[in-house]
């Protein structure tokens, strides 16, 4: 065998047995978005989380492998203005960019592997009245081309080796009966892709420290989990959700912050379970308050991700005291009309309130409404009355109808209204 034949042979061997050992899943760079955000919202918001990890099993159990600086930790991002992350006919608006992922680095993944990535925010975490966002986006990954992660769907009809934009098309109805508010009184709304945190309910079952806990199953974002050229989409990441409490010394009934050292994971519930969750509250915790965190499939399909920690619940209480109203507000209206507002605690087994009118701080009191009926804890309600009467000052109570057609009265609120002056004609002979 002559010498160039022997080093072609030696050449090809050298190269099969390099593709033999090379991986089959050739790196390509992912990236993903928050679009169509408002410079107000932005501005309340503040920077925003990214997370991308690979779910397949026995595969690796990192996320963000590709950014040493955000690895095993959430990279954080900040508002970008970018007219192809803006929503049609908003000047100034934008989004967020996460960070880049080759999925290169996740060496021990085969062509097809799920991939996720999660963003999320903490509004006003330092504060009691904190609310966790959250969007997810998710892509079968394999050699096919990029796409761009700036547009919703990557830029193309087809399946793109890239995570779908996380804008408006996702966005769901504004949570409600909420204890912090943005976007409307009790309510909390989406921020371009990102949805609140789900929020618990706190019901009485009328023994003293016992309630049932609810609350409602968190957007799967399904919708945003995208093929690739030779694989199907792959599941939503969102299994559930993460219970938290926490609970303040007794005296003490303060609504805790976000970042609050006192917040403890209680349980992990699966989607569907956010109903009638039991919880008894000890005798010497003086409030107990909840909150969600969403729970998402983790790297390697063994680990579960959390979301930033959703928006309080309304304090439930160790001893025989339940929180029947947290607010409860007079103001005079102008042309004879008083409004009548609160915002109801825990309301268990409330039907519904009258609101009454006296002439004296202690009664007797008339009913001036109807039964408006109750919406559930932590909900708002406002009535108009027209006094009518030659009062300046009048009183105002509610009564608390249970379901059992048992009666419990509010505090009083007074309102003054404007003097009347009587208007002098001229004699009639």
């Amino acid at each position: 065998m002559n010498m160039q034949k022997k080093i072609f042979i030696i050449g090809l061997l050298a190269l099969v047995a390099a593709a033999g050992v090379a991986p089959s899943f050739a790196a390509r760079v992912m990236q993903g978005t928050v679009g169509e955000v408002t410079t107000a919202d932005a501005a309340a918001l503040g920077t925003v989380g990214f997370r991308t990890w690979s779910a397949l099993p026995g595969g690796t159990t990192v996320f963000n492998n590709n950014t040493a600086s955000c690895r095993m930790v959430r990279c954080i991002r900040s508002f970008v203005t970018n007219t192809s992350l803006a929503a049609p006919g908003a000047p100034g608006g934008g989004g967020y960019v996460g960070n880049q992922e080759s999925t290169g680095v996740y060496n021990s993944d085969a062509q097809d592997s799920p991939y996720y990535e999660l963003a999320d925010a903490s509004m006003s975490d330092t504060t009691a009245n904190h609310i966790g966002y959250y969007g997810v986006s998710g892509v079968t990954a394999n050699n096919a081309g990029v796409g761009t992660f700036l547009t919703q769907a990557c830029g193309t009809t087809g399946a793109q080796n890239c995570f779908g934009r996380i804008d408006a098309a996702y966005a769901q109805a504004p949570l409600t009966n909420t204890s912090s508010s943005y976007g409307g009184t009790s309510t909390i709304k989406a921020i371009g892709g990102l949805n609140p945190v789900p929020n618990v309910k706190v019901a009485s079952t009328g023994t003293p420290g016992s309630y049932l806990l609810g609350w409602g199953d968190p957007f799967s974002y399904a919708g945003a989990m995208r093929p690739s050229t030779s694989a199907g989409a792959p599941p939503s990441p969102v299994v559930g959700v993460a219970l938290y409490k926490n609970d303040r010394p007794t005296g003490n009934c303060t609504a805790p912050a976000g970042n609050d050292a006192g917040w403890a994971k209680m349980a992990s519930y699966g989607l569907g379970a956010g109903v009638n969750v039991p919880d008894t509250v000890p005798a010497g915790v003086g409030c107990r308050y909840y909150a969600l965190k969403v729970e998402l499939t983790g790297p390697g399909a063994a680990a579960v991700i959390e979301s930033a920690l959703g928006v309080n619940s309304q304090p439930a209480k160790g001893d025989a005291t339940v929180v029947r109203i947290s607010r409860f507000t007079t103001t005079y209206a102008g042309h004879g009309k008083v409004n009548v507002g609160w915002t109801s605690g825990v309301e268990g087994n409330t039907q519904g309130y009258y609101v009454t009118r006296g002439l004296t701080a202690n009664g007797p009191f008339q009913r001036v409404s109807p039964l408006v009926a109750a919406k559930g804890s932590t909900s708002v309600y406002n009535y108009t009355d027209t006094p009518g009467g030659a009062s300046r000052t009048y009183y105002y109570q509610l009564q608390i109808v249970g379901r059992d057609g048992s009666m419990s009265t509010s505090t009083s609120a007074a309102v003054n209204l404007p003097g009347r002056t009587t208007k002098v004609g001229p004699k009639v002979q």
